[in-house]
């Protein structure tokens, strides 16, 4: 199982606290503190997927050894999202 952000364990830790303290049902609380941690883990997975996505540029257009073209710098750069496609 991959590493959660801690943001992420903090959000569903604090969501869970205040959940417990009210009385807020099991499966509620559940809810709650999946909600909470969503975003995190979502950016997470969106981070890694960038990664992945550069590196198969670099591996397909790129030549060992060599800098990326122009057109394969933009598109790094667009993945990375500093530029729009």
């Amino acid at each position: 199982m991959p590493d959660l952000p801690e943001a992420a364990v903090a959000a569903a830790e604090a969501a869970y606290a205040c959940a417990f303290q009210t009385g807020v049902p099991h499966r509620e609380i559940a809810r709650i503190v999946v909600e909470a941690a969503a975003p995190f883990i979502a950016a997470q997975a969106l981070v890694q997927e960038r990664r992945r996505a550069v590196r198969l540029v670099r591996a397909t257009l790129v030549p060992r050894g060599c800098q990326p073209t122009h057109d394969a710098a933009e598109l790094i750069e667009a993945i990375k999202g500093d530029l729009r496609v």
